[in-house]
């Protein structure tokens, strides 16, 4: 009974490690990084073009303050990129990134539809009012979302918080619990109603859950960032041509 105890109370924590480690990277960045760098930019002469204004806040939240707080765990843990896997992609890995991207952007098609036919609304991410205005922005975004967005996130949800729980919980358990967190993450970036929050971080789970496994199938941080970064850049890519030449907005989820 007393081991039942300490598996369980190690599991907690593990649980309650991973979940702070996300909240941290998401408020710090909210709550604390923005308003400074807000301030900052305040106090310039001139105002920041929103190309270089979108550079700088995935720069800052994807590539400082995620990379430092996985640097900062791996720092404490005394462990290299070797405990997380970082390498050129092998075969099995190209595969992988292949089939993990059709089948990530496949799912997700079918999912929308399927939530569309119910008559429900999913909430859309923050980043489409940005693009509805300056559509020109989206080639960027198509480049930091392979460059930083897919690599920092993936450095911080499958090679921390899901590595930190495969300790715990096994592989299976631990792909579950880090989509599950990583799609929550998700919520403060989302616009509409509770409701229409929920149906899309429910719709993100299943990338996440592809995200999870391709890491673990090939113990390759690189696989999953790749395969992010494409669906996400097939997103904005479908977003761009419905703004420039079709009279709807595809859902941008990321």
């Amino acid at each position: 009974m007393r081991m039942n105890r300490s598996v369980w109370s190690s599991r907690l924590t593990a649980i309650g490690i991973a979940v702070t480690i996300a909240v941290l990277a998401i408020g710090s960045t909210a709550y604390v990084l923005s308003p400074i760098v807000r301030f900052v930019l305040g106090l310039l002469p001139f105002t920041l073009p929103a190309w270089g204004g979108l550079t700088l806040s995935v720069l800052l939240q994807q590539g400082v303050v995620f990379g430092s707080i996985a640097a900062g765990y791996l720092w404490l843990r005394d462990l290299d990129l070797g405990w997380i896997g970082v390498s050129r992609p092998d075969l099995n890995g190209v595969l992988w990134i292949v089939f993990g991207w059709i089948g990530a952007f496949g799912s997700v098609f079918v999912l929308l539809i399927i939530v569309l036919l119910l008559g429900l609304n999913p909430g859309q991410n923050q980043i489409q009012g940005l693009v509805v205005e300056n559509p020109d922005l989206i080639p960027l975004l198509i480049v930091l979302t392979i460059v930083l967005i897919g690599p920092g996130e993936e450095l911080l949800f499958r090679g921390i918080i899901q590595g930190s729980l495969r300790e715990r919980f096994g592989p299976v358990l631990a792909i579950i619990l880090a989509s599950i967190i990583f799609a929550s993450a998700h919520v403060g970036s989302l616009t509409g109603s509770l409701g229409d929050r929920a149906v899309t971080i429910a719709v993100l789970l299943v990338p996440s859950l592809i995200f999870g496994t391709a890491y673990e199938r090939t113990n390759n941080l690189v696989v999953p960032a790749l395969i992010h970064g494409l669906y996400n850049a097939t997103l904005f890519t479908l977003t761009y041509v419905g703004l420039k030449y079709g009279s709807t907005t595809p859902a941008v989820l990321f």
